[in-house]
């Protein structure tokens, strides 16, 4: 497609992925801080959430979470929001199964937060590095492009 031609509220593949990619390095850095600071007050620990697995999670959920801002930044008007109320609500139904079927006692309780600092996170960088507005200049008109022809003088 021709970039002078792409709809003013569409965003390219390639940028979401990167923001994705940016954003979930960075839900990775805060998930593991926040897990280890979570673990040196509440003295809970476990093996499942350890530094690996908590930035590969991060990182390939803000991934997935580019693909969902890329399509709601295609098809509707305002993706921030829609984006905000998808993240959300996967943050949340992950935090309702960790909480109804956890894998250990209090598990939850150290799982749960790093769900909503993820998601948080995912919300506040990705339509901040993806912008759904297009930084072209407007296209010219047509007038502009061939002026009409000079009056002729009469002499």
């Amino acid at each position: 497609m021709n970039p002078s031609r792409r709809p003013p509220g569409s965003v390219r593949f390639g940028r979401c992925l990167l923001a994705g990619l940016f954003s979930g390095i960075v839900a990775a850095i805060l998930a593991n801080l926040s897990a280890a600071a979570i673990s040196g007050v509440s003295e809970l620990q476990f093996a499942e959430l350890n530094f690996l697995s908590i930035a590969i999670s991060s990182v390939v959920s803000n991934l997935i979470g580019s693909l969902f801002f890329y399509g709601f930044a295609r098809w509707t008007t305002r993706p921030v929001l829609w984006f905000a109320v998808a993240a959300f609500a996967a943050a949340t139904a992950d935090s309702v199964v960790t909480i109804l079927r956890p894998p250990h006692p209090d598990f939850a309780k150290l799982a749960n937060p790093l769900h909503y600092i993820v998601a948080m996170t995912a919300v506040i960088l990705l339509p901040a590095f993806a912008p759904t507005r297009s930084k072209l200049p407007p296209p010219i008109p047509e007038t502009a492009r061939h002026p009409p022809p000079l009056p002729k003088t009469v002499t």
